[in-house]
């Protein structure tokens, strides 16, 4: 992809004192210009720096933006060695001056092989494509975060990382613990295990291991030094050589959900009285665990419960007089049970932080009210339409539809779009695609759904996952469509568990499924996943000889040349474009004949000039063309100032077309504040002038967060 350098103010700038460490003296500006078709994905700046985040903590910067139509997103690499950390920022207003933080916790994105966080040589600065237009980037007082007494240290499992293609989870987890520990109040740093020194353990009150299948040699010795000394730790999920003797537990074996009968891990359950203060329950819905057993002087403190929140009898979370072993990965989020439970595991590590958590509580209980108020003083809008999405084909969790219903219609929204059918596979029984089995036992869950909405008065959409198999597709499924060339070939070898949008098969039956919905009476069809993966597929044969067919040429060498000669990759956007285009449509053409009074609609990534050349997703056309009744971006950010931008640029890609933006409840941070953060959304949607919006996801975020708001008879006393 085409890169453009532009040259940068240097002007000197002199630091407040709240800042670190001065690390770029001058400001960074970048031109953010974008023309039709000029092919420039973003620009970018590299300004040499060294810095050693174990040290610096992170960095801080301002950030200026004159317009963030242009301009889709903002990203900072740090080079280290041969690869590189990332972090998307948030521009905050346009047309102002921002502050941005950015501590080591959140820095999470890697790419090539990077020699660890100590060998930061320099920074990247990139301005993504968004619409057509200019607009003027600056950054100004690039320093560092101003330090801070660090009392725990989480080693990263970089040399994992760098030989494991899931390679992107050891720095995730890594961070998730690291941004717990952050929200406790605990001062943490993270360091790589190929860098870990004694100097780094000097001070150091707790020391984690939170996904290390093994540890360098060097790292090895300093871990088992430190343990035989009596310190403590916290270990998840991995047991890197001799560490299970050093904190006292005995491996047992594993429990992998599905596999034998596997039931699913819901979270985790208190045993007993457990550790002081553990809360009774708290939700991480992990996918497998170690099990092990206490050695003399441990216990267990918390077994694995199922979804029902019933004991399943394997051990969870093992505390020992050395250390607490967790089974799995620690999965984070602040929601106030994991954050209490996390709380209760330090202090039984470090018990002179019970005072500081203490506080902290009451605090959260302060904020918590205030937040609960804001929401509630968000005005009724009488006629706006209040969407929400449900991933579960079943309803909330616990309940049945009937209860889901009835819950989002006391809540005071009007319309449920709920994910019922996938690529090849439908939870009703259907003409066109296969019945996932599970529906053998909990029956119809369109009708199921269907009889819910009449009878509570809610409109109902069925969620149609376009072209991407589900987890209802059987391994015999998904063979028998492979061998029959239906998959998406990826580029090198193997294929992935997505439809093929250019085979008329697979065609044929999206579109069948889509109107057969209409016939079942449901107030909307809604297209999801209606794109690509990404670049990366298909290049199948199939592919191969339409496009080629297409166009009129032979590729000589596919697919590499569809990227490196210019003329055959524009064609090539062309004809992903119009493979994913042709199943909106059809739908749309046939339903406008057969069923003119069922709505279309669609869920649509955030940059639709970006989206069209990535994932061949054109829904500027599909809203100009009059294929859709309403489309809902999925616009999930914590910012308010980024959630405004989002809509405002997708206003002008509507062509009319009603927007109802995506609010993404369920992905923002467990923190408390998320009545606050969706009242600001939805106070930018109705400035915006639009009539509506839709929420993500119906499960237990949206249990907490909805009644809040003063919508629906519950909160009316109707």
């Amino acid at each position: 992809m085409k890169r453009t350098i532009v040259s940068a103010l240097c002007a000197c700038i002199a630091l407040a004192s709240a800042y670190g460490r001065t690390i770029i003296s001058n400001d960074v500006e970048l031109v953010a210009e974008f023309k039709p078709d000029d092919g420039r994905d973003r620009v970018t700046r590299d300004v040499p720096a060294k810095i050693d985040m174990f040290v610096d903590g992170g960095v801080e910067f301002d950030l200026f933006c004159s317009d963030m139509v242009p301009v889709s997103h903002i990203t900072v690499y740090f080079r280290s060695g041969e690869g590189w950390y990332s972090v998307a920022v948030d521009p905050g207003e346009e047309g102002k001056w921002e502050h941005v933080r950015l501590p080591q916790r959140v820095i999470r994105g890697v790419e090539g092989r990077p020699a660890g966080w100590s060998a930061i040589s320099s920074v990247r600065f990139s301005a993504w494509r968004g619409d057509e237009g200019k607009a003027k980037v600056v950054f100004r007082n690039f320093s560092s975060l101003a330090r801070k007494e660090v009392e725990a240290l989480v080693v990263c499992g970089e040399t994992c990382a760098n030989k494991n293609e899931s390679r992107r989870w050891f720095l995730e987890y890594a961070a998730k613990v690291t941004e717990t520990f952050d929200a406790l109040g605990i001062g943490v740093r993270q360091v790589a295990d190929s860098e870990l020194s004694a100097g780094h353990l000097e001070g150091i009150r707790l020391l984690v291991l939170p996904y290390n299948p093994r540890l360098p040699e060097t790292a090895e010795k300093l871990v088992r030094s430190w343990g035989e000394s009596g310190r403590p730790m916290l270990v998840c999920y991995s047991l890197p050589n001799g560490v299970a003797d050093l904190i006292g537990v005995r491996p047992t074996g594993s429990w992998v959900v599905g596999e034998k009968g596997a039931a699913a891990l819901g979270g985790f359950l208190r045993k007993g009285a457990g550790l002081a203060d553990q809360p009774k329950y708290a939700v991480q819905l992990s996918h497998r665990t170690s099990i092990v057993e206490p050695l003399p002087g441990g216990e267990v403190v918390a077994e694995w419960a199922g979804t029902d929140r019933r004991s399943l009898g394997i051990p969870a979370i093992v505390k020992t007089p050395r250390a607490v072993f967790i089974g799995h990965v620690w999965y984070g989020g602040a929601s106030r049970e994991r954050l209490e439970l996390m709380r209760s595991i330090a202090a039984s590590l470090v018990p002179e932080w019970k005072a500081r958590f203490a506080a902290a509580r009451q605090k959260a209980k302060e904020d918590a009210a205030a937040v609960r108020i804001r929401a509630a003083a968000l005005p009724d809008v009488k006629g706006e339409r209040r969407l929400v999405w449900c991933h579960s084909a079943w309803g909330i969790s616990g309940m049945d539809w009937d209860a889901s219903a009835k819950f989002v219609k006391d809540c005071g929204f009007t319309d449920i779009i709920a994910n019922l059918a996938w690529g090849g596979m439908a939870f009703y029984p259907s003409k066109v695609l296969a019945t996932v089995p599970e529906t053998a036992e909990r029956g119809d869950a369109l009708a199921q759904c269907l009889a819910a909405c009449r009878r509570h008065g809610l409109k109902m959409h069925v969620w149609k996952v376009n072209w991407r198999l589900g987890h209802g597709a059987t391994k015999e499924f998904v063979a028998k469509l492979e061998a029959a060339g239906r998959l998406q070939k990826k580029t090198g070898d193997g294929t992935a568990n997505w439809l093929c949008p250019s085979n008329p098969i697979n065609l044929a039956e999206e579109i069948d499924a889509m109107c057969e919905l209409a016939e079942k009476g449901v107030d909307g069809v809604h297209f999801d996943y209606i794109r690509y993966p990404g670049m990366q597929s298909c290049f199948c044969d199939g592919c191969r000889e339409r496009f080629e067919k297409s166009i009129g040429v032979k590729v000589a060498d596919w697919p590499h040349d569809l990227s490196r000669i210019p003329d055959l990759h524009r064609k090539w956007i062309e004809f992903r474009c119009a493979n994913i285009t042709a199943l909106v449509e059809g739908v749309a053409k046939r339903l406008r004949k057969t069923h003119p009074k069922t709505e279309i609609s669609a869920a649509v990534f955030r940059n639709a000039a970006q989206d069209r050349v990535g994932v061949g997703q054109d829904w500027g056309r599909w809203c100009r063309e009059g294929w859709l009744n309403f489309a809902c971006p999925m616009d999930y950010t914590e910012s308010t100032a980024v959630f405004r931008n989002q809509v405002r640029r997708q206003g002008r890609m509507s062509c009319g077309v009603p927007l109802y933006p995506g609010i993404g409840l369920s992905v923002w941070q467990e923190d408390g504040l998320a009545p606050k953060r969706m009242a600001e959304q939805i106070e930018v949607v109705r400035a915006a002038g639009l009539t509506g919006f839709t929420v993500f996801n119906l499960d237990r975020h949206a249990q907490a967060c909805l009644p809040c708001f003063n919508f629906g008879a519950r909160r009316q006393g109707k």
